[in-house]
């Protein structure tokens, strides 16, 4: 399943990939949904997926900017940032 399979299965809309970067062990992933407004994800190289808390809020536009966001895992567990990119606390 792609990233924009995944993201509209979350987000129950059309998903297109505007922009990508990569951050250490993951991609900064910026994508327009509905057309106008535009969102973030960030992509481990595992697979594992979080995405921005609020959809229709401020976007990070690099690594740095990431820590000042709320992040949500694939499966919306709270998520915290640890060493600058989204972790799940098992």
């Amino acid at each position: 399943m792609t990233i924009e399979d995944r993201l509209k299965k979350i987000g129950n809309c059309d998903i297109k990939i505007i922009k990508s970067e990569i951050v250490k062990d993951a991609k900064l992933v910026i994508f327009e949904f509905d057309e106008f407004d535009t969102s973030a994800a960030i992509l481990y190289n595992t697979g594992e997926l979080f995405h921005l808390k609020d959809w229709q809020g401020g976007v990070p536009t690099n690594q740095k900017d990431i820590e000042e966001f709320d992040w949500l895992s694939e499966d919306g567990k709270d998520a915290i940032v640890l060493d600058g990119l989204p972790r799940l606390l098992i």
